[in-house]
């Protein structure tokens, strides 16, 4: 294939030119590059003893003649070599090998967790909740932080535990994460940004007619930044540091409670009672306007990446 499109690989020394049965250990770096980086004579990616040998069949009497001839062709390694350096990169460490293919590689995975200090405030603080616990409970296992900053981790990794509350009947309050979560990490200033999409479902056990599949607060998008204002009554985002930082999202919106539709909603009594009414009325929403609303998270970051 390579006769055939006119490519050879162009020789930088006289002492690199290759003939069948030759051995060259280490490669010139800029001889055959396999990624923008690193190349096959990257003396870090080999062990100090290999080197690869170019089988004599991978040439032809008359492909060795040619090399021979002309300096600056370098004659066609097939079968035999390509799987020797084949097998070298797939026993390779696995940064080396994404370093060839252009791949950014490595990182950091850690946990993150909030802390006593965190608040939801909803439609300009008429609805305030603070949540927090030391150790944490809500968490966000397997945060992958690569080597680039940017930040991910599954839907799956989020631990967030449900919350009562009583008003003449239990009502069980669970947010739920409805998205992976992605975001940026800078190690050396430790500023952060995470979004990630959230909904919140409410369930009964001891409602007369509550419907338990229906009563869900509409997902809304959670952009949280280390370098975003919170309330004027809260702590303002701040740059992780020692483990610990302050993450907001000052500009989100929060839709309401489903009701007035049979089926589909909350549920509730004839003639006494829409449970999504009530929800909407009791937390004062939904709340539109960008602005009215603040999430203010108090991180823990374990183990600590970073100032």
């Amino acid at each position: 294939m390579m006769r055939t499109s006119g490519y050879r690989p162009q020789l930088q020394k006289l002492e690199d030119r290759l003939a069948p049965g030759s051995v060259f250990a280490p490669l010139e770096p800029s001889v055959m590059a396999l990624g923008p980086a690193v190349s096959l004579g990257d003396p870090d990616i080999w062990p100090a003893t290999s080197s690869v040998r170019v089988a004599a069949s991978a040439t032809s009497s008359g492909e060795a003649e040619t090399a021979a001839k002309n300096p600056d062709v370098m004659p066609i390694i097939q079968a035999g070599s390509a799987l020797a350096v084949q097998s070298q990169m797939l026993s390779a460490p696995a940064p080396h090998v994404q370093g060839w293919l252009g791949i950014t590689g490595g990182g950091d995975t850690v946990t993150l967790g909030v802390l006593p200090g965190s608040s939801l405030r909803i439609n300009q603080s008429q609805t305030v909740l603070n949540f927090g616990d030391d150790p944490p409970t809500i968490l966000i296992n397997n945060v992958f932080i690569a080597n680039d900053g940017t930040v991910s981790a599954s839907q799956s990794d989020f631990v967030i535990p449900s919350f009562e509350v009583i008003q003449t009947f239990h009502f069980e309050v669970q947010m739920r994460a409805q998205s992976d979560l992605s975001g940026t990490y800078d190690r050396g200033s430790g500023a952060a940004t995470l979004s990630f999409l959230q909904d919140t479902i409410v369930t009964s056990a001891d409602a007369p007619m509550f419907d338990n599949t229906h009563c869900i607060l509409p997902a809304t998008t959670i952009n949280l930044d280390t370098g975003n204002a919170g309330d004027p009554r809260d702590p303002p985002g701040a740059a992780f540091s020692g483990g610990e930082g302050r993450a907001v999202d000052n500009t989100f919106t929060i839709g309401g409670f489903p009701h007035g539709m049979p089926g589909m909603d909350c549920g509730g009594i004839p003639g006494i009672t829409d449970y999504g009414a009530a929800f909407n009325s009791g937390f004062h929403l939904p709340s539109s306007n960008p602005g009215d609303n603040f999430y203010n998270f108090h991180e823990r970051m374990d183990p600590s990446i970073g100032p």
